[in-house]
């Protein structure tokens, strides 16, 4: 069988008889398909916006953690594992600055979740540096074990005390063996050719069976494991609570008789279970929204962004009619929370377009009209750009004023809504109203602007 050719340099081996080499070659059958189906979904992953894609690669981190954790019986429930998620910044310098900052060095199951966070993102470094031809370090493997258990005295060391596996008579790797049978399995993760998920299997096997560390163990073998498919680009590895009994029973295989198979079937389906969720035509999406009502200020800066985008936009098309954007600001998160209350306490002033040195027209935030929210296909509350005209009667009660007698634009109003995978806009004119892109709703309000001065 090849791939037993594959795994001659390691402890495993999978059973040549007729039954086993039949339930080989149905898994190999099954890597094919997932590899085909995996390429369709990276396809569309990267036509994805760049919010959905961070959304998802959120939400799939925070299961990873979540269930990674909740196999030790460590870390918090789902809810609160995935709203710890990304709290603390991208590198174990940011982590240690957040746990500083807010005060959480003592909540164990926090620092459980947010250190399993960071050894994934560590992970992923460590595969980006494999793919550009650095080699994974037997230091590598103590620096994961270090975040994992984060505030553990023993954290990034090998164990100085006899380690025993709860419910096994398993023999782990003697206190003075460890180093050397950490190193075996780097030397085979850096040269192997097998399938990523059968090298998965054998990586996290022999982890576990060597049991370095006094802790973590477990969790720091499904980190090596999802390296090794993070390093292929094929989906993580998700083994979950409720496939407990049948992972312990698959590691004892591979512990007793060096028969890989199962816990190589057993991975096989879970990362096919991953992918199944992320091959959802809507699940992106969904996840992204969800995750925006579950969070204001996430929600506002997906706002402010599509807001920037927006003014950038009309800026350069304000050119050819010599308009300029004069005394630009932002609106406050706090102003933008009234607002999607419906309080208009929270309208502010943003922009004023100025031509030969002369403020025409004003744009400001305010309360989506009742006109619009009648009408509006999109189902959140966001705020609305309004553009206002300078009224330059004598004793005008209002430096700018809305719709009424004389007023030259037809567009009022611009939604733009940030619980939404889509990123367009909204734009009523009167009572009509039609979406664009962000771009679009720019160039229309220019071209508006600009035939108003067509004659001078």
């Amino acid at each position: 069988m090849a791939l037993n050719e594959a795994l001659a340099r390691s402890p495993y081996s999978l059973p040549d008889d007729d039954l086993g080499s039949s339930r080989a070659d149905y898994v190999t059958e099954r890597i094919r398909e997932i590899e085909a189906r995996n390429l369709e979904v990276r396809a569309r992953h990267i036509e994805q916006s760049d919010e959905i894609r961070r959304a998802t690669k959120r939400r799939v981190r925070a299961q990873e953690v979540f269930e990674s954790n909740k196999l030790e019986s460590a870390g918090l429930g789902f809810s609160a594992t995935n709203a710890a998620i990304g709290k603390a910044g991208g590198s174990y310098f940011e982590l240690k600055a957040y746990l500083a900052k807010e005060f959480v060095s003592k909540d164990p199951h926090l620092i459980e979740v947010l250190g399993l966070e960071q050894a994934l993102i560590f992970a992923e470094e460590l595969a980006t540096n494999f793919a550009s031809g650095v080699p994974l370090y037997e230091i590598d493997i103590r620096n994961l074990h270090r975040l994992t258990v984060l505030n553990e005295r023993h954290a990034g060391s090998y164990k100085k005390i006899e380690v025993q596996i709860s419910g096994s008579s398993l023999k782990t790797s003697g206190i003075l063996e460890v180093e050397d049978d950490v190193r075996e399995i780097v030397e085979w993760f850096n040269s192997n050719n097998c399938p990523a998920p059968l090298a998965a299997a054998v990586v996290h096997s022999w982890l576990t069976h060597i049991h370095p560390f006094e802790d973590g163990n477990g969790r720091v073998a499904r980190l090596l494991a999802n390296l090794v498919l993070l390093q292929a680009e094929w989906p993580p590895l998700i083994v979950r609570a409720s496939d407990r009994l049948q992972y312990l029973d698959a590691l004892s295989h591979s512990d007793a008789g060096g028969d890989i198979l199962p816990l190589f079937e057993l991975f096989v389906k879970s990362i096919s279970r991953s992918l199944k969720e992320l091959e959802k035509p809507d699940l992106a999406k969904k996840l992204f929204e969800a995750e925006l009502r579950e969070d204001p200020e996430q929600r506002y800066q997906l706002w402010i962004g599509r807001l920037e985008r927006f003014i950038e936009q009309l800026e350069i098309d304000l050119g050819p009619s010599n308009f300029k954007i004069f005394s630009y600001e932002n609106p406050s998160v706090s102003k933008f929370l009234l607002l999607e209350e419906g309080d208009p306490s929270g309208n502010q002033w943003i922009a004023k377009l100025q031509r030969n040195g002369r403020a025409e027209f004003l744009l400001w935030v305010g309360v989506t009209s009742s006109q619009l929210r009648d009408l509006t296909s999109f189902t959140s509350d966001s705020p609305s750009v309004f553009v206002s005209e300078r009224d330059w009667r004598i004793a005008a009660p209002f430096p700018f004023r809305n719709r009424g007698e004389n007023l030259q634009l037809e567009v009022e109003e611009f939604l733009i809504a940030p619980v939404s995978a889509e990123q367009c806009v909204e734009v009523r004119s009167g009572s009509n109203v039609d979406r664009f892109t962000i771009e679009e709703s720019a160039t229309k309000l220019a071209v508006e602007i600009g035939q108003c001065f067509f004659e001078e």
